[in-house]
């Protein structure tokens, strides 16, 4: 089979389970009742994967590659040569990431994940992998060269520490302003104040004179 064709199953497969899993929870949701929702054989599916708990992580996986791909495009996210470069980069990807993680599909599989994860303990692991921890090892990238560059000065040299520090806001935001939210009430509640959580988190982290 061609690698195209590998792919395009793969995505049938993908947009089934994600349909499967919204609709019916990821205990609900068998690895047949996805094959057949896609159109392939089981046997198509389990050469692809090992059973439903390396599907659901790939359907993270892809999701959360998209959204980084979206915030970050490939040669912007770069190590900055100035504060006003580091600046822009920042809220760049708060607003780009925000938006991505903001989108109807998205905020539904999150709260498949929430309302999951008590009964199924490795759905919230695999979120867990596949979505925070990627946006913050991309931020604390960033953050790393910028230290070294000398345009910040990090708590203990600790870029990881910072982009949680980074991140923290953001991710309150979605949970409170989305998650928890119903549609009237995100909009009622407004945006975040990207601009000014960058400036804020930049006058925490910038170099004593």
């Amino acid at each position: 089979m061609s690698e195209a064709g590998t792919d395009s199953k793969r995505e049938q497969i993908r947009a089934a389970a994600i349909e499967l899993f919204l609709e019916r929870g990821y205990a609900g949701t068998s690895t047949a009742e996805v094959a057949r929702k896609a159109g392939v054989s089981k046997e198509t599916l389990y050469s692809r994967y090992r059973g439903k708990e390396e599907l659901l992580g790939d359907v993270l996986e892809s999701y959360i590659a998209r959204s980084l791909a979206a915030a970050a495009p490939a040669g912007e996210f770069t190590a900055p040569a100035t504060e006003e470069e580091l600046r822009g980069l920042l809220a760049a990807f708060a607003e780009r990431l925000l938006a991505q993680l903001t989108r109807p599909d998205y905020l539904a599989l999150a709260r498949m994940v929430i309302a999951e994860r008590h009964r199924v303990p490795e759905v919230g692991e695999l979120f867990r992998a596949a979505v925070p921890v990627r946006a913050l090892t991309r931020v604390a990238d960033l953050l790393g060269a910028a230290e070294r560059a000398g345009l910040i000065a990090l708590p203990e040299a600790d870029p990881a520490a910072a982009a949680r520090l980074f991140m923290g806001p953001l991710l309150i935001h979605l949970l409170m302003n989305h998650l928890l939210a119903d549609p009237d009430e995100s909009r009622l509640l407004g945006r975040l104040d990207i601009p000014t959580h960058v400036d804020l988190f930049l006058a925490a982290v910038r170099p004593s004179a």
